[in-house]
């Protein structure tokens, strides 16, 4: 009953994560399609590390590119959810994999990975939202939004949250 309760609950969280990573991807639809018409027909999409736009290209190809990247994360992460327990074995590299992809064990180690790919999924996703969200207001009125005062906190934010993350797998999947 609590292995039930456990899966149970742990296919709500990755819901929950499913409808976020929706959430922001139709916030970055909605920017591209705000923001389009009111950037000039050139960019700035390049930034030095004092937060100088030293790189230009046009914003059919700037949103393009943010289109692009938003899509290929959501392939990333999302993608490998629906079709894990399809995976043979062999492919799977855990440590103990005997262990973690037991009869017993299999639904609710792959429910946890495929949880941990849409969180990371979703930070990675809101990461580029911000990001791309700070260059486009920067082409807008520049403001020297991209100085290290700026970034580098949104970085930093951003690399702990990977250092957490891989954390918990390795903790999660230790012998």
């Amino acid at each position: 009953m609590l292995a039930f309760m456990q899966a149970f609950h742990i296919k709500q969280i990755m819901r929950r994560q499913l409808a976020l990573m929706a959430l922001l991807v139709f916030a970055s639809v909605v920017q591209i399609l705000y923001y389009y018409p009111q950037l000039p027909d050139v960019v700035a999409s390049h930034f030095n590390a004092s937060g100088m736009a030293n790189g230009w290209q046009p914003k059919g190809a700037f949103f393009a590119i943010y289109g692009g990247v938003i899509a290929l994360l959501v392939l990333v992460f999302s993608v490998p959810v629906f079709f894990m327990d399809r995976i043979p074995d062999s492919l799977i590299n855990l440590p103990n994999k005997a262990y973690w992809l037991s009869p017993e064990r299999k639904a609710e180690t792959f429910a946890f990975i495929n949880n941990q790919m849409l969180m990371f999924g979703n930070a990675t996703l809101l990461f580029i939202l911000v990001v791309f969200h700070l260059v486009i207001k920067e082409n807008l009125a520049p403001r020297n939004l991209f100085s290290p005062s700026i970034m580098m906190p949104l970085l930093g934010i951003y690399i702990l949250l990977s250092v957490i993350w891989t954390v918990r797998l390795v903790l999660r999947f230790r012998k």
